[in-house]
């Protein structure tokens, strides 16, 4: 059995879809039966995803003789996760094939050649890691919210900087902050514990963050 593998870790304008991915893949399986392996929404850093473990799984167990993959990095950015899951599919008698990368993993070259991807892939990962942890940092030392959710008892409001760019500040939410001064005078002054303090907003019938976003 061929086994075709996509990964797309969030969507984005210009990223390949999982479909097509797969359409792609699909076009060498040489008539050859297939299974579809998909992981949606998650990196690449590592190999921990749910139906790619499955397909480990399959390979251990005999089931899978040739693995196609849109690009390397769909598989992974890792240099050492790839290099431990090629000495696998060595070991279980696996090709590995990638639709959009003509490289043959037979030869010291071809070998060769995926290294230096994976090389540059890793790299892309670190660099936009380490970008997205510079621009948090900027956002905080300059008084604006780094980002993700506004804690309870705020919400998020937009200005314009200094800069003259958008930024996210946040703004105390005065629905919001009398629930937290609710909370922590049952819990400093009333002595009432957090499962007890739960269960009274539960019964109050006050949404979460997660209620409140999703509008329910």
């Amino acid at each position: 059995m061929y086994a075709i593998y996509a990964r797309q870790s969030i969507e984005k304008r210009d990223s390949v879809s999982i479909e097509a991915q797969i359409d792609r893949c699909k076009s060498y399986c040489d008539g050859q039966e297939y299974k579809i392996y998909k992981d949606v929404g998650y990196s690449g850093k590592d190999i921990i995803r749910p139906q790619f473990s499955k397909l480990l799984k399959d390979i251990k167990s005999g089931l899978v003789k040739k693995v196609i993959a849109y690009r390397l990095d769909r598989i992974s950015r890792s240099i050492a996760d790839f290099s431990q899951l090629l000495l696998m599919f060595d070991e279980y008698n696996v090709d590995f094939v990638s639709a959009t990368e003509n490289f043959d993993t037979n030869s010291p070259m071809g070998r060769a050649m995926i290294n230096i991807v994976m090389t540059f892939a890793q790299l892309e990962r670190e660099t936009i890691v380490e970008r997205v942890t510079d621009n948090y940092y900027f956002r905080a030392n300059n008084g604006y919210w780094a980002g993700g959710y506004a804690p309870y008892g705020y919400k998020i409001k937009h200005i314009i900087g200094d800069d003259g760019k958008r930024h996210s500040i946040l703004e105390i939410s005065e629905e919001q902050a009398k629930i937290v001064k609710k909370i922590y005078d049952m819990y400093i002054n009333k002595k009432i514990s957090m499962r007890k303090i739960a269960q009274q907003l539960n019964y109050d019938k006050v949404p979460t963050m997660k209620k409140r976003f999703l509008g329910n």
